[in-house]
């Protein structure tokens, strides 16, 4: 289920699969420089417990044209 879709532009709900997007983007220089610093890269053990241990926040995967871009 979409929550958000306007042509080829979707927000769709974190699933466990994103997984992946998640850690290559919150290890990237660039975008450590704005999300914790670039000192903080994350682990899988992070990104499951800050991203997918909390079920009382609705977090979404944004793609563009069916590719994960946020």
């Amino acid at each position: 289920m979409n929550i958000i879709q306007n042509g080829g532009l979707i927000a769709r709900p974190l699933v466990v699969t994103d997984r992946p997007f998640l850690y290559k983007w919150l290890n990237d220089p660039f975008v450590l420089e704005f999300y914790e610093g670039r000192n903080r890269p994350h682990t899988m053990a992070d990104i499951d417990e800050n991203f997918y241990d909390n079920s009382e926040e609705t977090r979404c995967i944004v793609e563009y044209d069916g590719v994960p871009i946020g």
